[in-house]
């Protein structure tokens, strides 16, 4: 997991937005959120801490001089719009259309799934991405003819 961005100052820690989630540095199980003004929860706990504390707990194996934390949720960032279409889409010829687009891959994936016969695949597959950079959509999965249920990549 890569974070949203590093944090190294104490003040721009506690002017988080509320809801933001952070951690120490490569361990994003050990998140905290912030729950209040100046009051941060876990997530496996009711316990609250306030935001002096939560800083110490989280750089405690930070250099003193230059602590460091993740930011793995930032609550007050601009959020990009998502794209009108689908982020992923399904090409199967014989279907109608034969490009669809979908929400989430869980819906893509099942789209592929259903188009088994016997559960053997009976026409060549895929499932695009689109790649936010390019606005453009990339093969995630190619399902070639013959393809088992078993041997899907999920």
């Amino acid at each position: 997991m890569e974070p949203y961005r590093v944090i190294t100052d104490y003040n721009d820690f506690i002017w988080l937005p509320i809801n933001s989630i952070v951690c120490p540095v490569g361990q994003p199980s050990r998140a905290y959120r912030k729950a209040w003004s100046n009051i941060f929860t876990t997530f496996e706990s009711p316990l609250e801490t306030d935001e002096h504390e939560t800083w110490k707990i989280l750089t405690v194996h930070c250099p003193t001089d230059a602590p460091e934390l993740w930011v793995l949720w930032d609550a007050g960032a601009k959020k990009d719009a998502l794209p009108k279409q689908g982020a992923f889409v399904t090409v199967v010829p014989s279907r109608s259309p034969r490009r669809k687009a979908h929400t989430g891959l869980g819906y893509a994936k099942s789209a592929i799934t259903g188009r088994l016969y016997s559960g053997v695949a009976k026409e060549d597959m895929s499932i695009l991405q689109l790649d936010p950079a390019t606005s453009q959509y990339v093969t995630l999965h190619d399902i070639p003819k013959g393809t088992l249920k078993s041997q899907l990549p999920w």
